[in-house]
C-alpha cells in the first residue's frame, strides 16, 4: 500500500473512532451479527426491542451478550434492534399491519439500556425513557429501562461512584429502572378511551422530548417517579429542610454553542423569577426561603463541554441572588451546588418546595417541577418551543402546576455577548412580553 492510501486508511480510522465514542461505543459490545434486512432475508421471531440510546444506524437485528450488570435485562432468544434516535421505526416496526413491506418480527417487550448511570444530561435521557414507556404502554406490551455502570464508574444498588469522588450517589435513572413483566394499564382519554399507537406515534414521529403528546400521556407515571426518587433522597441522604422557593437555573451549555449555530434558548430575566415568586407569596404566604439549584463552579465536577463557561455561570448566578436579595430582603437566598449535591437532591429541592419551584428553559427541572408537592409548580411554556411542549399539556391536568411565558436568550447569542450586555439584559429586560426567543439584536425588547 502507498504512504497516501495508508494515511486515508489512518485518517478513516480515526474518524470512525471519533464516531463511535460520540455514539456511546458504537456497536462494539455487540457480537454476531444474525440478519441485515435488505428486502429478501427474513427474520426469525423477535421478542425484544432493545432500544440503545443515540445510535443512529439503519435498522439491524443482532446478538447481544448479556449485560453483566443486570441480568433480567436480555432474555434468552431476545435479539437486538438497532432504531433511530426517533419514534418512526419504533411505530413502524409496531404497527406490522401498516408495513407489509418490512419484516413481521412479532414484538412482544420494548427494552431500554442506558450504556451509563451518570447523568450528563439527565433531562434529554428521561424524555426518552418516558416516551419509550408511553409508546409501551399504548401497543400494550411490558416495558423494561435499566441502565448501565459507565465508564469510569461502578455501581452498587441505586448508587453510582463517578467524577472522582469516593462517596457512592443515589442515580435517579438507577431508581428509576424498570422491568415489567406485564403492560402498563391502558392509559385512557378523557372519554374513557384508551389511547393507541396512532396517538402516540403522530405527525413527524419526532424525538419523545419533543413530542406534544407522548410524554404527557405518563404524566401520572412521571409524578410518582418523582415522588419516590425525593423519598429515597429524604431517607439515604443527609436531612434537609424544604426551602419556601426553589429555582432551578440552566447555566453551562446554556451559554454557548456547539455547532456555531443556535441551539437552544439558555436564559430568562431575573425579574421573570422574582415576579413568579411574588406571585406565589400572595397565594402561599411569606416567602423566608429561596434556594437556586444549578450546575458547580468546580472545573472537576462538571462536564469538559462547561469548563469554559464555569467563571461566566458563577457571575449569573450570584446576579441573581443579588437581585432576589433586593426584591425580597426579609428572604434568606442560598445556591445549592456543592459537587456532593446530587441530581436526587436536586430533584427533591424542586419537589419539596413548601411554596414555590420554577423550571425555566430546560428539560432537567420539568420532571421534578411538574411534580411539586406541597406548593406551586411553574414551567416554562414557550410557543414552539422544543422543550417543555408537552408539560404545557401537563399542566392542565393539575391545579398547583402553571405554565408561563418570558422572553429566552439564545446560546449562540448569549456567547456572542460582553458580560456587560449580557448583565443588562439579565437585569433590565421586561418579562413581560411573554415568551420570545431572542437570537439577535435588538438585544432589549419592549411591550408592543
Amino acid at each position: 500500500m502507498s504512504i497516501t492510501g495508508i494515511r486515508l486508511l489512518l485518517i478513516l480510522t480515526i474518524a470512525v473512532a471519533i464516531f463511535c465514542f460520540n455514539r456511546l461505543k458504537c456497536i462494539f459490545e455487540l457480537e454476531n451479527v444474525l440478519t441485515g434486512y435488505d428486502g429478501t432475508k427474513s427474520v426469525t421471531t423477535v421478542n425484544t426491542i432493545y432500544y440503545v440510546r443515540r445510535l443512529n444506524m439503519d435498522p439491524k437485528t443482532v446478538e447481544v451478550k448479556q449485560p453483566t450488570n443486570n441480568k433480567s435485562m436480555i432474555l434468552p432468544g431476545d435479539v437486538l434492534f438497532e432504531v433511530r434516535m426517533d419514534f418512526l421505526p419504533l411505530c413502524n416496526y409496531l404497527q406490522p399491519e401498516k408495513h407489509p413491506e418490512l419484516p413481521q418480527i412479532g414484538i412482544k417487550r420494548l427494552a431500554y439500556h442506558f450504556p451509563t448511570c451518570l447523568e450528563r444530561q439527565l433531562g434529554n435521557t428521561l424524555g426518552e425513557h418516558y416516551g419509550r414507556l408511553a409508546l409501551a404502554s399504548a401497543a400494550r406490551i411490558p416495558y423494561t429501562m435499566t441502565c448501565g455502570e459507565g465508564e469510569g464508574s461502578y455501581k452498587t444498588h441505586h448508587r453510582i461512584v463517578s467524577y472522582g469522588s469516593s462517596t457512592p450517589k443515589l442515580s435517579v435513572l438507577a431508581l428509576l429502572e424498570v422491568d415489567m413483566k406485564d403492560p402498563l394499564t391502558p392509559i385512557r382519554d378523557v372519554s374513557g378511551k384508551p389511547y393507541s399507537i396512532e396517538d402516540v406515534c403522530p405527525g413527524l414521529y419526532a424525538p419523545s422530548w419533543y413530542n406534544p403528546i407522548g410524554i404527557d400521556l405518563v404524566s401520572d407515571v412521571i409524578r410518582q417517579d418523582m415522588w419516590k426518587i425525593a423519598e429515597a433522597d429524604e431517607h439515604e441522604n443527609d436531612p434537609f429542610e424544604p426551602d419556601d422557593a426553589v429555582i432551578h437555573l440552566r447555566l453551562g451549555d446554556a451559554l454557548r454553542s456547539y455547532s456555531g449555530l443556535h441551539e437552544r434558548d439558555g436564559l430568562i430575566p431575573h425579574q421573570a423569577y422574582s415576579n413568579l415568586i411574588e406571585q406565589a407569596s400572595l397565594r402561599m404566604g411569606p416567602i423566608q426561603t429561596i434556594s437556586i439549584v444549578t450546575m458547580p463552579f468546580d472545573v472537576d465536577a462538571v462536564r469538559p463541554g462547561d469548563i469554559p463557561v464555569i467563571e461566566r455561570s458563577k457571575k449569573i448566578a450570584h446576579d441573581l441572588v443579588n437581585h432576589l436579595q433586593e426584591k425580597f430582603p426579609a428572604a434568606s437566598v442560598t445556591i445549592h451546588n456543592h459537587r456532593e449535591e446530587t441530581s436526587s437532591r436536586a430533584y427533591s429541592r424542586l419537589i419539596r418546595a413548601k411554596k414555590v419551584s420554577i423550571c425555566g428553559p430546560a428539560t432537567f427541572c420539568t420532571f421534578p417541577v411538574l411534580a411539586n408537592r406541597d406548593g406551586i409548580g411553574y414551567i416554562l411554556n414557550g410557543k414552539g418551543y422544543t422543550l417543555n411542549p408537552w408539560a404545557s399539556r401537563a399542566a392542565l391536568k393539575y391545579e398547583n402546576i402553571e405554565v408561563f411565558g418570558a422572553p429566552t436568550l439564545g446560546n449562540k447569542y448569549i456567547e456572542d455577548l460582553s458580560d456587560h450586555d449580557l448583565f443588562v439584559w439579565l437585569q433590565h429586560q421586561n418579562p413581560n412580553i411573554g415568551y420570545i426567543s431572542i437570537r439577535d439584536s435588538p438585544l432589549i425588547r419592549y411591550v408592543k
